[in-house]
């Protein structure tokens, strides 16, 4: 269960990381400032989950399905809170 939320607590760090550093460093004007935040966002949010896939995939090969598991579980996160973040910041 500690892999678990660390992994997690990570993957969350990462994406609040994403989201502020797209958000600062986004200079388009309004109109098209939401559409390349959200841009940003979700490509590098689906990097996050091709990493998390990759890592989960190399571990359960691996026969260490403790330390797989975690990153599976990530990716389901990362996908609802990820993406979720990604549509409010075309929002603004």
């Amino acid at each position: 269960m500690n892999e678990i939320k660390r992994v997690v607590g990570i993957n969350l760090i990462v994406i609040l990381f994403i989201n502020v550093l797209i958000r600062i460093t986004s200079n388009y004007e309004h109109r098209d400032r939401s559409w390349a935040i959200m841009g940003g966002v979700a490509s590098l949010i689906l990097l996050q989950l091709v990493v998390n896939l990759i890592l989960g995939v190399v571990f359960a090969l691996m026969n260490k399905g403790k330390l797989a598991k975690p990153f599976f579980i990530s990716i389901g996160v990362v996908l609802v809170i990820g993406f979720s973040t990604c549509w409010a910041n075309a929002s603004f």
